[in-house]
């Protein structure tokens, strides 16, 4: 199916995004430096409408944490995701997965 037939953009498809850590290559300890608890979701939602980001959803759980969202740039969700996290930048880039949609070709950096 089209983004005609969903009625959807293709400039809002074209600004799906999702950022992550790889969790075959980082151990548990390091995972958990990204956990997002309640409250630190709470302040991301806030910053996420204050950037005026309409659609962020994060997934973190012992496996993984993950932030989705539709952004010009798939940098906006990480700097709101490091913005809550105990990691630093380095971290992050050492163990994350970054994916962004242009025009209907999934990029992918890992």
């Amino acid at each position: 199916m089209s983004a005609e037939d969903f009625h959807i953009s293709k400039q809002v498809l074209d600004r799906f995004c999702v950022a992550g850590i790889n969790y075959h290559k980082a151990d548990t300890a390091t995972r958990g430096l990204f956990s997002i608890n309640n409250e630190q979701f709470a302040k991301l939602a806030l910053a996420a409408k204050a950037a005026d980001l309409k659609s962020v959803f994060v997934v973190s759980t012992c496996n993984r944490t993950e932030i989705y969202g539709f952004a010009e740039s798939v940098m906006q969700l990480v700097n709101l995701l490091l913005d809550q996290c105990r990691a630093d930048r380095s971290t992050f880039f050492e163990y994350a997965y970054l994916k962004m949609e242009i025009l209907h070709y999934n990029i992918c950096l890992m």
